[in-house]
């Protein structure tokens, strides 16, 4: 916990969805409690897009929406 590896794997990914993969758009969500999560999913460039309840096994969850556009991960000096 709090060692950076979690913001580490993202980029990874990151970058082999829009290097490798050839994606346009990558999107990530998760539920509003999880400060941590919000916090690797800002530090990683996404962008905020919207919040809804999300029903699973375990309930209704605010979930909230983020995505990064190619064009923005290439304008952060990525790519």
């Amino acid at each position: 916990w709090g060692r950076g590896i979690m913001t580490e794997v993202v980029a990874e990914l990151i970058r082999f969805g829009f290097e490798d993969r050839g994606l346009e758009a990558i999107w990530c969500s998760h539920y509003a409690e999880n400060i941590a999560s919000r916090r690797v999913i800002e530090k990683s460039g996404f962008s905020y897009v919207t919040e809804e309840m999300v029903t699973d096994d375990n309930g209704a969850h605010l979930t909230r929406f983020y995505a990064l556009l190619r064009q923005q991960w290439r304008g952060g000096g990525h790519g």
